[in-house]
């Protein structure tokens, strides 16, 4: 197994991705944001390893935050692996592409109206990776994927998976080495 680090522009700075043989070929864990330094980082990392664009076969994303899904378009096109998703992540991320405005929820919540701007404004640049993805594979845990065995944790996010393998865990956002993953308040995705 292999780990890519690309760059966040949060708090974190870096977000792990993780390359797991196959049978044949790999399965990358996680795309990252979708900025030209995240695909810069990524490009710079995969020929360092030895691994052709085409060798992944499976994209397996963890669940659907910007910073996990954002460049799954580009790198599926690259390639043209098969993706998988759970499929209440799957279903979260389309009610996401389709919610109504948060304006209310600010509303509910006693958002004064300048903030509630400012959230937006904020957001603008993170809601651009929150795009329509077609899964080849819906997943519901408990899968053999390759070696790894597929475990549902929702909680951070509703399809939130964690993989384990060979006594190891790649556990997305669920458990994180230096801040508390964020439970989302309206049933939305959250940042990261």
């Amino acid at each position: 197994m292999h780990s890519l680090r690309l760059p966040l522009p949060w708090e974190l700075g870096s977000i792990n991705l993780y390359l797991v043989p196959l049978q044949s070929g790999w399965m990358l864990v996680d795309c990252g944001l979708d900025t030209p330094e995240s695909l810069s980082a990524f490009e710079d990392q995969l020929p360092r390893l030895g691994i052709d664009w085409r060798e992944i076969a499976i994209i397996l994303l963890t669940h659907t935050h910007p910073d996990h899904m954002g460049l799954a378009p580009k790198l599926l096109e690259r390639t043209g692996a098969q993706l998988y998703l759970h499929g209440d992540e799957f279903a979260n991320l389309e009610r996401w592409l389709v919610r109504p405005s948060d304006d209310d929820a600010f509303q509910l919540a006693g958002t004064p109206p300048e903030l509630g701007a400012k959230v937006h404004l904020a957001m603008a640049d993170v809601e651009k990776n929150f795009v329509r993805l077609r899964p080849d594979v819906l997943l519901t845990g408990g899968e053999l994927v390759g070696p790894a065995r597929v475990i549902h944790t929702p909680g951070h996010a509703p399809g939130h998976v964690c993989l384990e393998l060979d006594g190891s865990l790649i556990s997305g956002d669920h458990l994180l080495e230096t801040i508390t993953s964020t439970i989302p308040w309206n049933g939305f995705p959250c940042a990261g």
